[in-house]
């Protein structure tokens, strides 16, 4: 089994990523500003980008309450999201999550947040090097259970 981008970075760039386990998305929202596009943008710890709706200035209060949910449960998440874009895309490499998108873009696809992973196929090959794969996830009508579900893989020739 290859090992994902994250645990490469986190062996020679250590601090760069956050630790596994249940707060491993570490975020400041102070540390945002809007977009102009009416999402709300700032960095995770690791670098992950979050995109938020945003009115007046700030992140809108339901956008925070899910962003919360999210880094909640972001490990089950981030695997989900791994495990739908690997049905589609064949090739062994190393999958990575770039962004968390619960703004403007995930409203469009028609979901409560979507997540933007890259593949680095083992190969070396730059063959995916223009390919975003976007998991678009929905909340569950029962979150007891499971908070949300991966429902659609939308795959983005940029």
């Amino acid at each position: 089994e290859s090992l994902s981008n994250e645990a490469i970075e986190a062996h020679y760039f250590p601090g760069t990523v956050p630790p596994a386990g249940a707060n491993s998305l570490l975020y400041d929202l102070a540390d945002g500003k809007p977009d102009g596009a009416g999402n709300y943008f700032f960095s995770a710890v690791g670098g992950i980008e979050i995109l938020l709706p945003e009115s007046n200035g700030q992140p809108t209060d339901d956008g925070v309450e899910l962003l919360r949910l999210v880094a909640e449960h972001f490990e089950d998440m981030r695997e989900a999201a791994f495990r739908l874009a690997k049905s589609f895309a064949r090739d062994a490499g190393s999958w990575s999550l770039d962004s968390i998108d619960l703004g403007t873009s995930a409203a469009a696809d028609r979901c409560d947040f979507q997540v933007h992973l890259s593949l680095s196929p083992d190969d070396g090959s730059e063959s995916y090097g223009y390919t975003d794969f976007v998991a678009c996830f929905r909340r569950h009508k029962r979150p007891e259970r499971e908070p949300f579900f991966a429902f659609k893989l939308v795959i983005e020739l940029i």
